[in-house]
């Protein structure tokens, strides 16, 4: 990201880019791609968790995962319908962090500016409404993630009060020692299974994190390696004559000098 920040052109991409944008990629959403590596972790734990209970339970009683295909199902159209509100949440959140820090990097370097024409008040405004926004969208974001997490846990007891029942119901069946470790297992069974399905969300959000951070890596650069470097002996003389000159700054704006010619 460096690298294509360095090399990308002043007048394509620094001129109308805000520096808030930038700063706001290489920090926060570069600081959570790094986070992804321990939530890739973390789900690889807890499923092979999940598996290891799921071969205990059904070594000891079969039936009692009888339920266990019903909350695969549940829990699986519970993360995709709550990704479907995250992932563009996140996106609004890394977009929304963007103008709070691009108003600071106006500030600073113009405080001067700013207290002369005293316009000091103007900007405490415009600062305020945009971390307004900024937390409306952290709310939503956590308003989602805690929605998520208090389904997962009732789809959680749903399961615990199914093998309570299994368990009285069939009490013939069972050997004291074999119910506790049901029970035991089961439990860290479920919590395994929803606690891989939190991280997968998890990743899965911070993916949009890295998608914004590899729009970074592939900004044009300005080539400037393929220059001609042999200019044998330039200059011949030490006079520059333009003739007929136009230039603009960018491809799609105005000519700002149109037919220029001139001698030096």
């Amino acid at each position: 990201m460096v690298t294509s920040l360095v090399n990308a052109p002043i007048n394509l991409f620094h001129d109308k880019t805000p520096k808030g944008r930038i700063y706001n990629r290489i920090s926060n959403d570069l600081n959570k791609v790094e986070d992804c590596l321990w939530y890739y972790g973390f789900c690889l734990t807890n499923f092979f968790n999940f598996l290891g209970a799921l071969v205990i339970c059904s070594i000891y009683q079969i039936w009692s995962l009888v339920f266990m295909p019903i909350m695969l199902i549940l829990g699986f159209f519970i993360v995709k319908y709550y990704l479907q509100a995250s992932r563009d949440l996140v996106r609004m959140e890394g977009i929304a962090h963007s103008p709070v820090l691009n108003i600071i990097t106006e500030v600073i370097p113009g405080s001067m500016i700013i207290r002369a024409n005293k316009f000091e008040e103007k900007y405490f405004e415009v600062y305020n409404k945009r971390l307004d926004d900024m937390f409306k969208i952290n709310l939503f974001v956590a308003g989602t993630q805690n929605w998520f997490g208090i389904t997962m846990d009732y789809l959680a007891y749903l399961f615990l009060v199914f093998l309570i029942l299994f368990a009285i119901i069939f009490e013939t069946q069972f050997e004291p020692h074999s119910i506790g470790l049901l029970l035991v297992y089961a439990l860290e069974m479920q919590s395994s299974f929803f606690y891989f399905l939190s991280m997968c969300g998890m990743f899965t959000n911070i993916m949009i994190n890295m998608e914004r951070c590899l729009a970074f890596t592939k900004i044009p650069s300005e080539n400037y390696e393929q220059i001609e470097q042999n200019l044998g002996e330039w200059p011949y003389t030490g006079r520059v004559e333009v003739i007929d000159y136009s230039v603009r700054y960018r491809p799609d704006t105005d000519i700002v000098l149109n037919n220029i010619s001139f001698s030096i």
